[in-house]
């Protein structure tokens, strides 16, 4: 029982370390962040934002449509760079 209980502390404390994802609305969104997403997708609409930290760092994440079939996903750091479209 004290092993248990053990685990789901210790399991508790480690979720709380990992990135949270949180929607935002778009006037939360870093100036910089906008721009760069709107420079390099301009046929694009972001529908959804979230933002997170990764590697100590915020980012924000873009839920696209872009007249494709599928929804894409746009991380752009609060620097201004894109590190991933997926």
């Amino acid at each position: 029982m004290r092993i248990v209980s053990m685990l789901a502390i210790v399991l508790g404390m480690t979720t709380g370390l990992l990135a949270q994802e949180k929607e935002v609305g778009a006037k939360n969104v870093p100036a910089i962040v906008k721009s760069t997403f709107e420079k390099a997708y301009p046929t694009a609409t972001a529908k959804k934002w979230e933002q997170e930290t990764r590697d100590g760092k915020p980012v924000s994440e873009a839920e696209t449509l872009d007249g494709t079939v599928r929804p894409k996903r746009v991380t752009v750091t609060s620097d201004g760079i894109v590190l991933a479209i997926n």
